[in-house]
């Protein structure tokens, strides 16, 4: 598979391990942002900090989905 097109192919959860995966991380990172809402004052600091702790979710979550074994058809 070209890195081009590994790039940009969805990879939904294949399995119910990637899924818990997923749903762990996601769970993970919530609390962390929450947690950040509650304990930062607002401002652009902040602001920054969550959008860093939502392509953080974007790049663990592509980990885990891109790199699940290949299921044969």
């Amino acid at each position: 598979m070209s890195e081009t097109r590994k790039r940009l192919t969805l990879y939904p959860p294949i399995s119910e391990a990637a899924a818990a995966n997923m749903d762990a991380l996601r769970a993970d990172l919530i609390a962390l942002g929450e947690d950040l809402e509650e304990n930062l004052p607002a401002g652009r600091e902040l602001s920054l900090a969550l959008t860093k702790l939502e392509e953080l979710a974007f790049w663990a979550i592509a980990a885990i989905a891109r790199n699940q074994p290949e299921v044969s058809t």
